[in-house]
């Protein structure tokens, strides 16, 4: 039986020109799961103001972090694909399937019809589940199955925030940087509040004030990574936090803001300042840019003296060994 593993994440970029990045950034915001809009506001807002704007900013942002292989994302991405074909060698079919950009989700599924695939596992990279990123790319595949009159065998890996698999490689990667740390800061990525209402009904006053209310809540299974995390790490109260980065436009996000937090941080006496991005499993902009550039220009700029960004578990071979257990 023929078995496929499609990596699936958000996407980058072909290169950081301006021109490529508008591309990808309008495919990225037009996504009604991304911006929840109907068609003509969102097309108004999204190709009349945001893409004109950002784009340059961004393509100098992507500029800053780009390698000569290539986007950092779809580097890591590839290197553990690599990883994994070694692992689970050849009796599987291992592709990188990006929801936005390339290599597209759309034609990767294409090819592996045509190679007569049997058994279709599709892995969403986000430890933790939201509408706007997981549930969009699996909206995509099975429409697009559908849309091919296509029928392997679907196995799709749920949200893995609270999997040793995930959580030991990530935390020994943060460990060896425990001993000058003042602080560790878990900085996941934010949502609009909008989102979380629409997935479950509201914002859970427990959930606003920062503790766990619904399994199935994406800021929830932010805040378990991070306990999950400082456990592993035995981090005692006071020495962690967590926060949520990427804020975009005038909409309330769940907080608190990352921005905010290591500014606050550095007021209140923390020097050395570490800080995870544990729901990215490879390196990218936001991590590498807005944290790694971004994050410790405000952390100095606000009376800290060393800042210290843990890298994601990218290729990491813990990682890749964990993944394959959690596949199968």
């Amino acid at each position: 039986m023929k078995k496929a593993l499609i990596l699936n994440n958000i996407g980058t970029p072909a290169s950081p020109r301006t021109a490529d990045v508008k591309v990808y950034l309008d495919e990225f915001l037009m996504d009604p799961d991304v911006i929840g809009l109907p068609f003509p506001l969102r097309w108004l807002l999204v190709k009349g103001l945001i893409t004109p704007r950002r784009s340059p900013q961004s393509a100098a942002k992507y500029r800053a972090i780009w390698t000569p292989e290539g986007s950092p994302l779809a580097v890591h991405t590839e290197r553990f694909a690599d990883k994994l074909r070694e692992i689970l060698g050849p009796d599987w079919i291992v592709r990188v399937g990006m929801r936005y950009g390339e290599p597209s989700l759309f034609r990767v599924l294409r090819e592996l019809r045509e190679s007569s695939v049997e058994t279709l596992v599709f892995a969403p990279l986000f430890p933790q589940f939201a509408q706007a990123t997981s549930g969009s790319a699996i909206k995509t595949v099975k429409n697009e199955l559908e849309k091919m009159s296509w029928s392997p065998e679907l196995r799709i890996l749920p949200a893995f925030h609270d999997r040793e698999e995930f959580l030991r490689p990530q935390a020994e990667l943060i460990r060896p940087h425990l001993a000058k740390a003042d602080h560790v800061l878990f900085s996941f990525h934010g949502l609009p509040e909008s989102q979380i209402r629409e997935a479950h009904g509201g914002v859970d006053e427990k959930c606003d004030a920062g503790h766990p209310c619904r399994a199935n809540c994406y800021k929830t299974q932010s805040l378990t990574t991070a306990k999950d995390l400082a456990r592993l790490l035995e981090l005692p109260e006071g020495r962690w936090s967590a926060s949520f980065q990427s804020r975009l436009g005038p909409a309330k996000w769940i907080g608190p803001s990352t921005d905010d937090t290591i500014k606050v941080l550095a007021a209140g006496g923390v020097k050395n300042l570490v800080v995870a991005c544990p729901s990215f499993v490879a390196d990218c902009l936001e991590t590498l840019e807005e944290i790694g550039l971004g994050g410790k220009e405000d952390f100095l700029h606000a009376g800290g003296r060393e800042f210290t960004l843990v890298p994601c578990v990218n290729e990491d071979d813990a990682w890749a060994r964990g993944f394959v257990k959690l596949i199968q």
